[in-house]
């Protein structure tokens, strides 16, 4: 079953840093967080997201390295992280 989360708003719509609730979805196969204001890194515990294939973080305020856990998903087969800060 094909799980999508979208949390596309206007810039300001979602801000702070970007909830590790998420990773609680466990069965998402899409995550966009495109277009809105979350700021600092991508949270460590990513790798929960097993059956993720698409990671859209684009237009944010995000920046440092890259979760480890990233890594470790085989199912990932794009990740768009452009225009952030």
């Amino acid at each position: 079953e094909t799980q999508k989360l979208v949390l596309i708003g206007n810039p300001e719509q979602f801000n702070g840093n970007i909830p590790t609730e998420i990773y609680s979805l466990t069965k998402l196969t899409s995550l966009d967080l495109s277009s809105n204001d979350f700021v600092g890194t991508i949270p460590d515990g990513i790798e929960q997201l097993t059956d993720l294939e698409e990671l859209i973080i684009t237009g944010n305020s995000l920046q440092g390295p890259l979760p480890e856990g990233l890594a470790s998903l085989k199912k990932l087969t794009m990740v768009n992280i452009e225009f952030n800060a």
